[in-house]
């Protein structure tokens, strides 16, 4: 079988855990040839290509090209797959991509892909629901966890005073939201060290125990968090259709690194060895119960690190690639 795989940014995080992160698995997991653009290196594609695949896979398509791709690709009958890890026609005004993707003919070209595609695959079941009046064939494939690639995780992992933070300046207004509750943990527990890894916010104070670290590659960014070793990861989410939409990255990443995680009570959170949070007086206590150790984060980060590799590795998950595929074709 060969697949044309066409992605925004292949090197970027949405491709690590959606497009070409998971590809070398899956190819070996079926006779798979794969061939892997992004939309920008697209040339004139005719028939006389598209003929040599059995498949198109879309990572993400908003622009016009993709829709003019998947429009052809009906034509003459070539099977299309596209893929969504967030809620790109509802983006709130605070995100930096709202100017984008709020735009009028980008919101069309979005909409008319995904009605155009054979199959559609969507990180959460809350972006299934919002997508499910614009196609009838919606998957939802988690993101996962490549162990073979990790294979350094030990079971038992010893971790320091750290709460760490991960993530873009996208979510400005999150941290702002839970700002006071935040900074009043920093200042009181002192012989803790607060990591921001990606973006710094600016509205909360630095100190000593405030640290930063900038982006990086993603294998890199695995490396660095498991040898940060954090106790806590935190997860501070205001309430949205965008935000409800987002998948569980962090929980995965967090318990790899060690950390048990405190994260919102939507369905999305609810897992094992997570301890969740309905609103920012409860994010406050729920963060002060683990900073003063009222946890046990051995036995809750064990609890996490079970359910993930149980149901979220990338070989479970990858198989219903497999099954999506080899349906398509």
């Amino acid at each position: 079988m060969k697949l044309l795989v066409l992605t925004v940014n292949k090197n970027d995080s949405t491709s690590f855990y959606r497009a070409n992160g998971v590809l070398h698995d899956l190819k070996n997991q079926m006779q798979l040839e794969i061939t892997s653009m992004d939309f920008k290196d697209l040339r004139d594609m005719s028939w006389a290509t598209l003929f040599l695949y059995d498949a198109i896979f879309m990572q993400r398509p908003y622009q016009a090209v993709a829709l003019k791709m998947a429009q052809y690709c009906r034509e003459i009958n070539l099977p299309i797959w596209i893929d969504f890890d967030d809620q790109l026609l509802n983006i709130p005004k605070d995100n930096r991509s709202h100017q984008l993707f709020s735009n009028t003919d980008v919101q069309k070209n979005i909409i008319k892909t995904i009605q155009l595609a054979n199959v559609v695959t969507v990180s959460t079941k809350k972006l299934k629901e919002s997508f499910s009046e614009l196609n009838s064939n919606i998957h939802v494939v988690p993101n996962a966890f490549n162990e073979k690639l990790f294979s350094y995780r030990e079971n038992k992992i010893k971790t320091n005073k750290t709460v760490l933070w991960r993530g873009s300046d996208t979510h400005n207004l999150d941290l702002f939201y839970y700002a006071d509750q935040i900074f009043n943990a920093q200042e009181k527990y002192k012989d803790w060290d607060f990591m921001y890894f990606g973006f710094n916010p600016w509205f909360i104070p630095e100190a000593k125990n405030h640290k930063h670290v900038n982006a990086t590659d993603p294998i890199l960014y695995f490396k660095q968090i498991y040898k940060l070793a954090s106790r806590i990861m935190h997860v501070p989410l205001i309430r949205s259709l965008f935000n409800e939409c987002k998948s569980n990255i962090a929980y995965i990443e967090g318990t790899f690194a060690g950390a048990v995680c405190l994260v919102p009570d939507w369905d999305e959170w609810r897992l094992p060895g997570a301890i969740t949070y309905s609103d920012a007086k409860e994010y406050g206590e729920k963060l002060e119960l683990m900073l003063n150790e009222k946890v046990n984060f051995s036995k809750y980060n064990s609890l996490a690190w079970e359910y993930i590799i149980d149901n979220l590795r990338l070989e479970i998950v990858n198989k219903k690639r497999v099954e999506i595929l080899n349906s398509l074709v």
